[in-house]
């Protein structure tokens, strides 16, 4: 195995984009497959990838790739909460699946919040 493709599988293991399990156990290996099968392993483009069809993505992928958030966590989201998801009852992650619903439409700094950071 080269350098650089033992790196590519690092990065996407710890993305979360990958996992070190059965490939049965990866959630995003059909939506990698699906819209991000041209993109080169390494310096997180995969991830990028990802994000960039995050409101396509399968649920199980989606639910793999965003942390969970507490409500304070959601702070710089009020005012994209308001818009978007005003009806939505707070608690189980709701109001963080509502925004990511909307994630091409939120504000820059509430889309950093609810979308999958590198670790």
């Amino acid at each position: 195995m080269t350098i650089l493709r033992a790196l590519a599988i690092v990065t996407l293991v710890s993305a979360g984009v990958a996992s070190a399990g059965p490939v049965k156990d990866r959630p995003c290996r059909d939506d990698l497959r699906r819209f991000c099968s041209e993109v080169e392993p390494g310096h997180d483009r995969p991830t990028e990838c990802l994000r960039a069809h995050w409101s396509e993505l399968s649920d199980r992928c989606r639910d793999a790739q965003r942390p969970r958030a507490s409500a304070g966590e959601l702070k710089g989201c009020e005012a994209d909460r308001q818009r978007f998801c005003h009806g939505v009852r707070l608690g189980g992650g709701r109001v963080k699946d509502c925004l990511a619903a909307h994630v091409n439409e939120v504000s820059a700094e509430c889309r950093a919040m609810i979308l999958p950071t590198r670790r």
